[in-house]
């Protein structure tokens, strides 16, 4: 595969700016940061530009290799997937690229939330 500079430029920044946010989490006790995958941003609409349902996607993806459960889904559309299998993590990072017909890493699902007190 080849990528352009710009390109090429744009993923070494986003890399670095997530290597500066992984450190800043990694000194952080346990209790202080919460980690969550969230898809909202990459939800297929349908023919009205509106949001399609959990269900129809579930049925959508259902027997796929990129099948997850309906309440892994449900929670990854509200931004709230904080535990489960790391299949699944790639699985939604899969779903997302086919949806936003865009490269999509499991980083770029990833939301971190620190508690007030460790900020």
């Amino acid at each position: 595969m080849f990528w352009s500079a710009s390109i090429l430029n744009a993923k070494i920044a986003k890399s670095q700016a997530f290597e500066g946010q992984f450190i800043k989490t990694f000194l952080l006790k346990p209790d202080e940061v919460k980690v969550f995958l969230d898809i909202s941003a990459f939800w297929p609409k349908d023919d009205l530009g509106d949001p399609r349902t959990v269900n129809s996607v579930y049925e959508e993806v259902r027997g796929t290799e990129s099948e997850v459960g309906r309440n892994t889904l449900r929670l990854a559309l509200d931004g709230r997937l904080d535990r489960g299998h790391f299949a699944n993590a790639v699985k939604l990072a899969r779903l997302a690229a086919s949806w936003s017909k865009k490269e999509v890493s499991i980083m770029d699902l990833l939301v971190i939330k620190e508690n007030e007190a460790s900020s």
